[in-house]
């Protein structure tokens, strides 16, 4: 039974999708995660912390928005912002553990200002919002 602040997806709580994953998290960067999060608690969307693809995430609802692999920031984007973003070169292909690219998924490195990203975080966070079904 889930607990009054565990979202329920599908047949699995979000406690339960998190801890299903083996890998580790040790080789994301954890300081860019909680710069993200703190950057992203700053807006007008109701964010939560996860896991997806054994990396720290963020969440809206039970939509999977951002998560932080290694060095880099993956983002769940309408297709035509992921394109327009690569074409641009400000975000290149979301490729965790050699996976083939998702068209949907871009990723970026940012090095010292997420600011920089903010069209790009925020795109993400209403795709998730727009596409959730929780609400």
């Amino acid at each position: 039974m889930a607990g009054a602040d565990t979202v329920v997806c599908g047949e699995k709580t979000m406690i339960e999708l998190s801890m299903s994953t083996a890998l580790q998290t040790s080789r994301h960067d954890t300081a860019l995660y909680e710069a993200l999060v703190a950057f992203c608690s700053d807006g007008p969307t109701a964010i939560r912390r996860g896991k997806m693809f054994g990396c720290p995430a963020l969440y809206v609802g039970c939509k999977l928005a951002l998560c932080v692999y290694e060095d880099r920031i993956g983002m769940r984007v309408p297709e035509a912002v992921a394109t327009r973003a690569k074409l641009a070169k400000r975000a290149g292909a979301f490729t965790p553990y050699g996976k083939n690219p998702m068209r949907e998924w871009i990723a970026v490195t940012a090095a010292e200002d997420l600011a920089e990203f903010q069209d790009l975080i925020e795109a993400a966070l209403r795709f998730a919002e727009q596409s959730d079904g929780t609400g």
